[in-house]
């Protein structure tokens, strides 16, 4: 007796996320409607965008045909789900806080379920005139976050598109390994962000093109403000950097 083939498609759900519930701040230092930029592919026709402790700030979803998503987050230490269906193509997130009351600002935690990386590409130049590496660097908002304890991580994942030949640099490292592989998989080598208020610049010097992966790694948990956490920048001489989960 003959048998019968059966073929199963099982789809994908894609899902990304910073590591921490607090892995990055807006509206630090007294900054005033202060906005981070995220840009990500839908892969998926459901998209879900979860908040974690907004506190109230706003937040807004748009593509080029229009806005999608104009709200607030206004959980504390929970997660707050914005959702929309038929999504294809390429969407802007927007965080966007007026002001906040203490100098660490407001931490926060983001996860997208629909697409596999958030994409980041912020002037260093623009963001603070005078104190970016030389030359034009992109990548994180100010600030993104590493550290000890239940709400943070003591790493976050990176990629860079890349002929292989790029720099990157970190901005307050304060003792950040930095973990570099090849688009293969390969691994390059290790660096060390050290510095406290300024830049550290990392030149790799491959020829593999393709996205290179950066972990970052925080080694002492020093906290710049006593609500804790290690704030940081990270940016490339490239276009921009992505968020991945890739271990």
């Amino acid at each position: 007796m003959l048998g019968t083939n059966y073929i199963f498609s099982i789809p994908i759900t894609y899902a990304v996320r910073f590591r921490g519930d607090f892995s990055a701040t807006v509206a630090r230092e007294g900054k005033t409607n202060e906005v981070h930029s995220y840009y990500f592919t839908a892969l998926n026709s459901e998209v879900s965008i979860g908040i974690y402790d907004g506190d109230g700030f706003r937040i807004r979803v748009y593509n080029s045909t229009g806005v999608i998503i104009d709200s607030y987050a206004t959980s504390s230490d929970s997660w707050d789900y914005f959702n929309f269906s038929s999504a294809h193509g390429n969407y802007t997130l927007e965080i966007i806080e007026d002001s906040w009351g203490y100098a660490n600002g407001n931490y926060y935690g983001l996860e997208i379920v629909g697409t596999d990386r958030i994409f980041m590409n912020e002037s260093q130049s623009t963001l603070y005139p005078g104190y970016s590496p030389p030359g034009n660097y992109y990548g994180s908002n100010d600030a993104m976050i590493l550290g000890r304890g239940a709400e943070f991580s003591a790493y976050e994942t990176y990629e860079i598109p890349t002929d292989g030949n790029f720099s990157f640099a970190i901005y307050d490292g304060d003792y950040i390994a930095a973990l570099v592989y090849s688009p293969s998989g390969s691994f390059y080598g290790t660096f060390v962000a050290s510095s406290n208020n300024t830049w550290d610049v990392f030149a790799v010097n491959g020829t593999l093109p393709g996205n290179w992966k950066i972990i970052l790694f925080d080694l002492r948990g020093i906290n710049d403000y006593p609500t804790g956490g290690n704030f940081y920048r990270i940016a490339t001489d490239e276009a921009g950097i992505y968020v991945t989960n890739e271990s």
